[in-house]
């Protein structure tokens, strides 16, 4: 996992949490992109623990040739993520 872009969601920029049903006034937007060895929901889970995300995903599935590719955002409310490349293990 590569994580591309982190922008802060503050009182002037609040996110619509579709997960949670309400308005998200802090937390990072997180955008990333992933080469995925299996389901894109299941990478999604596998992101999820390992970071302590709350969800919110949103993500394109690319497919070209034998390799799939998905790319897009979540939502970070507790940790302070980091631009770059990650091992995210599958569970």
């Amino acid at each position: 996992m590569t994580i591309t872009s982190v922008k802060s969601i503050t009182d002037n920029s609040p996110f619509w949490s579709y997960d949670l049903g309400y308005y998200l006034y802090s937390g990072k937007l997180v955008s990333f992109y992933c080469e995925v060895m299996s389901n894109e929901w299941d990478m999604c889970s596998a992101i999820a623990d390992h970071f302590d995300v709350v969800g919110d995903f949103s993500f394109d599935v690319i497919r070209k040739k034998k390799r799939t590719l998905i790319r897009g955002n979540c939502v970070f409310l507790f940790e302070q993520p980091f631009p770059g490349a990650y091992k995210i293990p599958l569970y």
